[in-house]
């Protein structure tokens, strides 16, 4: 279910699956930072709920460090406020056409005078285009004209010759002609011949006329005939119909099929005391070799590739001769297909060629800091838009006068048993030589970290997704001269996942929304919107679909209830008790074989409106409150964080639970069923369930959390 007209922000990381970049370089640096679009909605739609997702990228400020503004043409004309967002919803959006566009802003002020845009269509009314998107991707290929291997041109009569390229969208032509004058010999040198090569267009127009003497090579390349075309994409039915559209509508034709004249012509070069030798002409060879843009069709979206550095300098070093090795990667291109191009910072004035090696060296650097960047370029030209990069800094003077070591001190980072898996942890250095801005860091958490890290200048960590478990945070610091502190700075704390970790099993059920269709948003902690709007970080299950989630701590039969189920509904026109609900069974198990349903209750009418108080032991009834990301609301209390609540207590008379094949004490899975609201579905008395609200795309799961559990170490 999908709540009233509003605009949900959320900072997201720099994810990459839809693109769509503006460049700006010159020489040296970037004067603005790129924006880069990663998804949004296809051209035309018929939902009125778009999400975007961008990212930028800049030579001196980091990416996370970028601020964005935005806005969307057809709704709001005004440029949002700059701020950290990287991603953007809109929901209930109108019939119409409209323009995404997103800049990015460095620290230093400059903005991305070119934003990323994105246009789009919405048709509530109209069913989705049944045609589809290919996307079109220009190879740059290379043919050669089948000649003989040899020519002759007469003394007295010119060789001439039309050639036809039947070749679109032409990027270059290469001429090649050599020859060597037979009859001349070094103590003849004097009475060289001249060879003469020219070129017509096929308007007539001469392209080329050049002259060689005795012997040589003549080279004519006819390049920039035409630009690569632009368009990267077409809407069409099928593949044959996107390749008929694309020939006939975006095919250049110049060149195409049009006459070339080729004129070689000789004048015999001996003094007039060596004519008996009767000359008559020479022979040579001519190569002619094209280039030309070659279209590809295909339903798979060509994304940019990415790029990682595998060796090369970090921290300070005395060395001045550093290399650097690399590798990339890309979804459709092989590594044998991809070129690298790569810039030092505070070194180079500019990146260098696009090149098929993954290494380099530079030799002789004087002391100073410096950036190692690279890029990769797919054999379709997407280049990775976030370059790989490495600082080091060159100092080759010695310290051997320090010998103390320097200390360290945790600022901030957690203790004692939290129930979140993201932690971060800050630190500072001090030294009695070395000032803070030029210590390093080297970190190290048991139970995570397979070492202690390599010595980074920055100075906090996080981390994400930890599992339940203990865990001892490690810092040491190290000086310019190189010493290190012999007692790293710890902090212990013991991480307990009380919500949902794993799926299990996800079973797509009929009619369920494309757009929501992830499991994996159902793990960690819920992101409640309260009484009047449905959360958009769900799970559509479909009509009868069903996920079954894991958990690393074992459910328990405690006091009160046990644990909350999650999903998205809300009040209907702000009307406490009246509720858009979408209804579910729930069911657990110790060993995930063998699953005791809760027993349920439902008095829901068969039209109108359900009430909370309708229905006992189904989710899906009471909004959600609680937001992980936004506030600090105790996702553990149902009373202040909303969801359903349930109690293993419940369940003591069910069979399965007498039998011993469910332990109430043990409990490991949960497994959740959308209800189809036709009252097809039954509860536990044999009573129809009716859901007048829930009549397609089934149920949205959001997060499950436990009350009641035991960890065992």
């Amino acid at each position: 279910m999908y709540g009233p007209s509003n605009i949900i922000s959320t900072k997201t990381g720099n994810e990459s699956d839809f693109s769509n970049s503006s460049n700006h370089t010159n020489s040296n640096d970037n004067i603005f930072p790129n924006t880069i679009l990663l998804s949004g909605p296809p051209n035309h739609i018929n939902h009125s709920d778009v999400n975007f997702t961008w990212t930028g990228v800049d030579d001196n400020t980091s990416t996370e460090n970028l601020s964005y503004s935005y806005k969307l043409e057809g709704m709001d004309d005004l440029w949002s406020v700059w701020s950290a967002d990287t991603s953007i919803i809109y929901t209930k959006l109108s019939n119409g056409d409209y323009v995404f566009l997103v800049k990015a802003k460095n620290q230093e002020g400059n903005t991305d005078p070119t934003p990323a845009k994105k246009e789009f269509t919405i048709r509530l009314d109209e069913e989705e285009p049944k045609s589809k998107i290919f996307y079109v991707y220009w190879s740059i290929q290379e043919k050669i004209l089948p000649l003989d291997d040899s020519f002759h041109v007469e003394k007295n009569e010119p060789f001439t010759r039309q050639i036809k390229i039947p070749q679109s969208n032409l990027k270059s032509v290469t001429f090649k002609l050599t020859w060597k004058d037979e009859i001349t010999t070094p103590l003849l040198h004097f009475g060289k011949d001249t060879l003469t090569f020219s070129i017509e267009a096929p308007d007539g127009k001469k392209l080329f006329k050049k002259e060689s003497i005795g012997n040589g090579t003549i080279l004519y390349i006819k390049d920039n005939i035409n630009d690569k075309p632009e368009v990267t994409e077409i809407e069409s039915e099928n593949l044959s119909t996107a390749q008929i559209k694309l020939i006939q509508e975006y095919y250049n034709t110049n060149w195409e099929n049009k006459t070339i004249q080729l004129n070689v012509n000789l004048k015999v070069g001996e003094i007039s005391i060596l004519r008996r030798l009767m000359e008559q002409g020479n022979n040579f060879k001519l190569e002619i070799s094209y280039e030309y843009y070659n279209p590809e069709l295909s339903e798979k979206e060509d994304n940019p590739p990415d790029t990682r550095i595998l060796s090369g300098p970090t921290g300070t070093i005395k060395d001045n001769t550093v290399t650097f090795s690399w590798i990339g990667s890309d979804d459709i291109s092989s590594s044998e297909q991809l070129e690298y191009s790569y810039k030092l910072l505070e070194y180079d004035a500019e990146w260098s060629q696009w090149k098929t090696e993954t290494s380099t060296t530079y030799s002789d650097l004087p002391d100073g800091e410096y950036t190692f960047f690279i890029l990769t370029k797919d054999f379709r030209g997407n280049i990775d838009p976030t370059p790989a990069n490495q600082t080091f800094k060159i100092d080759q003077e010695t310290e051997d006068d320090d010998t103390t070591s320097p200390d360290t001190n945790i600022l901030s980072g957690p203790t004692g048993t939290i129930y979140c898996n993201t932690v971060t942890f800050t630190w500072d250095g001090s030294d009695d030589k070395t000032s803070a801005n030029d210590m390093k860091f080297s970190y190290y958490l048991t139970g995570k970290d397979p070492d202690w890290s390599d010595w980074i200048t920055v100075k906090s960590k996080t981390y994400t997704n930890l599992s339940t478990g203990n865990y001892t945070f490690q810092i040491k610091t190290k000086d310019k001269a190189g010493n290190i502190d012999p007692t790293p700075a710890t902090r212990s704390f013991t991480v307990i996942n009380r919500f949902a970790t794993r799926v299990i099993e996800f079973n797509n059920g009929t009619d369920n929304h494309p757009d929501y269709n992830d499991p994996h948003v159902t793990l960690g902690g819920p992101r409640g919107l309260g009484d009047t709007m449905g959360s958009l970080h769900v799970l559509s299950l479909g009509i009868n679909g069903n996920i079954t989630l894991g958990f690393e701590v074992n459910i328990t039969n405690g006091p009160g209830m046990d644990f909350v189920i999650f999903e998205n509904p809300f009040y209907i026109n702000n009307q406490p008790g009246k509720v858009y609900a979408e209804l579910i069974y729930v069911e657990i198990s110790t060993d995930g074989v063998n699953f005791a349903r809760f027993p349920s209750i439902s008095n829901t009418p068969c039209s109108g409106s359900i009430y909370p108080d309708d229905v006992t032991n189904l989710a899906g009834i009471w909004p959600v409150y609680i937001n992980v990301d936004t506030n600090n609301i105790d996702p553990f209390n149902p009373n202040v964080a909303g969801g359903d609540a349930f109690d293993l207590q419940d369940l003591n008379s069910n069979p399965l639970v007498q039998s011993g094949l469910v332990d109430l004490q043990n409990i490991n899975y949960i497994r959740l069923i959308d209800i189809f609201g036709d009252g097809s579905n039954l509860d536990s008395r044999g009573n129809p369930i009716y859901d007048p609200t829930d009549m397609d795309n089934g149920a949205d799961i959001d997060a499950i959390s436990i009350i009641n559990y035991m960890w065992i170490e």
